[in-house]
């Protein structure tokens, strides 16, 4: 019995001191690659990655891959087509169908992965209307005068 917990606690002490700094420097670089198992609808493997604000779908068949701006996608929801899908729809109208897979290619619940991608579309979008609200304010004309503290003009 001792020598069990002792091979459990040296597991998990290697577990967390190999992947200490993997997350010490994932907090320092700012938002982390996430990859999962993935097949799109018509069957098709490959690796679904989220990265940097982009959600990106490598075929193993260049033909079927795909890669989309999350600032341009419109809905993020399980698919009400196909089951246990997950279906990204941009603003202009593409539908794009996939489902999470396992390592033994069945197919696991979506909500996690689902989940995840809504995060960071939710992020993207509140992104791109902060930089959209910064760019719509008018800069005043070069020939204003701009009134200073107590009442003296600055040109």
């Amino acid at each position: 019995m001792a020598r069990t917990s002792f091979v459990g606690a040296t597991l998990i002490a290697l577990f967390f001191f190999a992947a200490a700094p993997s997350l010490a420097s994932a907090a320092d670089n700012g938002p982390v690659s996430l990859t999962w198992l993935a097949s799109d609808a018509d069957g098709g493997l490959g690796r679904l990655v989220l990265d940097a604000g982009h959600l990106a779908f490598h075929s193993m068949h260049a033909s079927d891959s795909w890669d989309i701006d999350l600032a341009s996608a419109k809905r993020v929801d399980v698919s009400k087509d196909v089951d246990k899908h997950i279906e990204v729809e941009t603003v202009s109208g593409e539908r794009f169908v996939f489902k999470i897979v396992d390592a033994q290619l069945l197919p696991v619940s979506p909500r996690k992965a689902l989940q995840t991608i809504s995060v960071a579309l939710k992020s993207a979008n509140a992104a791109g209307r902060m930089t959209a609200s910064a760019s719509q304010v008018p800069a005043p004309p070069a020939s204003s005068k701009v009134v200073g503290v107590n009442g003296g003009q600055v040109r």
